[in-house]
């Protein structure tokens, strides 16, 4: 599964400036369209990657990290609201691909 501009898009468009995106703004969009919330999860297993951020559901809960290249998590953090958790992983994500 990739993640292409599509699902962006509705983030990128509401602001001019994408260094002004947050949490909030990305948390509304995902209240709008709940299967990007599936999608983002589908993308962050199937990232073929030593290092990165990565999302995962684990039960009733969400756990959000960055996985170094030893494979170790750092940053950590569990969530037990989804919009949160994939807001979280979101917006992580796309400040990892852009300082790249």
């Amino acid at each position: 599964m990739k993640i292409d501009n599509i699902v962006l898009a509705p983030l990128i468009i509401k602001k001019n400036n994408i260094d002004e995106l947050n949490n909030e703004d990305i948390i509304k969009i995902l209240e709008q369209k709940e299967d990007l919330i599936d999608l983002w999860i589908q993308y962050s297993e199937d990232k073929k990657t030593n290092e990165g951020w990565c999302i995962e559901k684990i039960f009733f809960w969400y756990q959000v990290y960055y996985s170094t290249r030893g494979g170790n998590k750092q940053y950590e953090k569990i969530f037990f609201n989804k919009y949160l958790a994939v807001a979280h992983y979101i917006f992580n994500e796309i400040n990892d691909i852009r300082k790249r």
